[in-house]
């Protein structure tokens, strides 16, 4: 009998379907040192959560702790969520972005320019702590932790 079949009365019309529960996704990410800004591949995705969990685990520990691996949760459009990471040897309990690593590579984007001729600029000591705690300042607001320094 097929799903049409089983569907539809005996007077021809058809049985209203009960809506089909979204199905879930587990999404797995390994993230150098555990660093969201830093490098970062696909280690897969999967249906089943023991299995994306278990698969996680097995990555993080393959590559000698150099990665953390975290695995997400996406069961509609709208609705992620965190639901294991298996932490890098830094043994963070949450992949989390890196203010050194931001910083960094906005004073390099800044200032290797100015090095290499491509403008001209200010290369003293004193041009490099103004544009930092400029900077600085910046990435406070970006991680809504705006301090007083």
């Amino acid at each position: 009998m097929t799903e049409n079949q089983a569907n539809t009365k005996t007077d021809g019309s058809r049985e209203a379907q009960p809506a089909r529960r979204a199905s879930h996704c587990y999404l797995a990410i390994a993230y150098l040192w555990g660093w969201t800004n830093n490098d970062k591949y696909f280690v897969g995705c999967w249906t089943d959560r023991d299995t994306a969990i278990a698969f996680a685990t097995a990555e993080a520990h393959d590559r000698g702790g150099k990665y953390g691996v975290t695995v997400y949760e996406f069961c509609g459009p709208d609705e992620e969520k965190v639901i294991h990471h298996s932490p890098s040897s830094y043994g963070e309990d949450r992949a989390q972005w890196n203010r050194r690593i931001a910083l960094f590579e906005r004073f390099g984007n800044h200032f290797v320019p100015i090095v290499q001729g491509e403008m001209e600029g200010d290369l003293s000591h004193k041009a490099m702590a103004a544009y930092i705690e400029h900077e600085n300042k910046i990435l406070d607001i970006i991680e809504g932790t705006a301090q007083a320094r």
